[in-house]
């Protein structure tokens, strides 16, 4: 290459190296430095951006996320500094709130178990940094502040997503759409409120020609993700939750074709299950009923069937039939 080929090439080096030089000086002079990437620089006030919930089973995260900035003035920043992003990078905005009255933490109170933490992070290409958590696990319960803002330095902030973890099982939004991608945790956000209730009849208990005084009603059948005590469900696969509570007043049986009537002794032996298998983890069992929880696949429901065994004495000596006697009662609900 000729020499006079070779002038524009070095020239334009030069430029390029005399600008550098002059931005770094710049920045000096201001005293403004580059932020490291992966630092949290806490907001002064809110944040704007794409507003996305992400259902967590202790309740639900609402996370913001704006486009990334070069800069962030000091009446932006709560240390009253300014700050820079790192060079060819950016500074993220975040806003993080929790909200632990959210319908997964219903049925998690409902289910029994210690909330987990949940970790936030913010994924760019290679890296990876930590944010601050969205809640503290205080004993059995959770506990948050306000609605908190951040922005993140980091290096490449181009295809920039944010990992919500829960006992292992990560979600994901993606910055610059928005968009969510909730994973395994898919029927988290097909949780109601409260978990659907029935009354359950009085007739069609077997044996054949039992009549039945009781109180009786169903939870569920509610499908979740996720058990505290069983983790997260299976791909493909979810957890339904179902049980009754029932209280027997009086049984009718035929004796030699009479009906006799019989009142409960002691007490009763319930056993639930769904499709004729036993649940995968029984959450109560006891006298009045019970609660338990299946793996199914997702998007079905099945049925119900409850079995009572109940310690029986007649209610008129004077009928005929045995005086104490038990008796199995089953009925398939749903």
């Amino acid at each position: 290459m000729s020499s006079a080929r070779r002038r524009p090439v070095v020239l334009g080096i030069a430029v390029v190296t005399v600008l550098t030089v002059l931005v770094l000086l710049l920045l000096r002079l201001t005293g403004v430095e580059r932020a490291d990437a992966g630092t949290v620089i806490p907001a002064a006030g809110d944040v704007d951006g794409r507003t996305v919930t992400v259902q967590v089973p202790v309740g639900a995260i609402e996370l913001t996320v704006g486009d990334s900035v070069e800069s962030v003035s000091a009446d932006a920043s709560s240390d009253g500094e300014d700050h820079a992003a790192p060079r060819s990078g950016g500074l993220v905005p975040v806003r993080i709130s929790f909200d632990a009255r959210s319908a997964p933490a219903g049925l998690l109170g409902v289910l029994g178990g210690t909330p987990l933490p949940t970790s936030l992070t913010l994924v760019a290409g290679d890296e990876r940094h930590e944010l601050p958590a969205p809640y503290a696990v205080s004993g059995p319960g959770t506990t948050s502040g306000t609605a908190r803002s951040y922005y993140v330095a980091v290096d490449d902030a181009d295809g920039t997503r944010l990992e919500v973890t829960y006992d292992g099982v990560a979600q994901s939004v993606d910055v610059d759409s928005g968009e969510l991608d909730p994973g395994r945790a898919a029927a988290l956000y097909d949780v109601p409120d409260q978990i659907p209730s029935a009354d359950c009849p009085a007739t069609g208990w077997e044996p054949a020609g039992t009549q039945l005084r009781l109180t009786c009603s169903t939870a569920g059948p509610q499908l979740t993700a996720y058990d505290p005590e069983l983790g997260w469900a299976e791909d493909g696969r979810a957890w339904l939750v179902a049980g009754l509570d029932l209280s027997l007043q009086a049984v009718q049986l035929p004796v030699d074709g009479t009906p006799v009537a019989y009142l409960p002794r002691g007490a009763a032996e319930v056993e639930l299950t769904l499709d004729g298998e036993a649940a995968a983890r029984t959450v109560r069992a006891d006298a009045s009923g019970g609660l338990g929880v299946w793996d199914v696949p997702a998007g079905s429901s099945g049925a119900l069937t409850v079995s009572v065994t109940q310690g029986l004495e007649k209610a008129d000596d004077g009928a005929s039939g045995p005086r104490d006697r038990s008796v199995t009662l089953t009925r398939t609900l749903g």
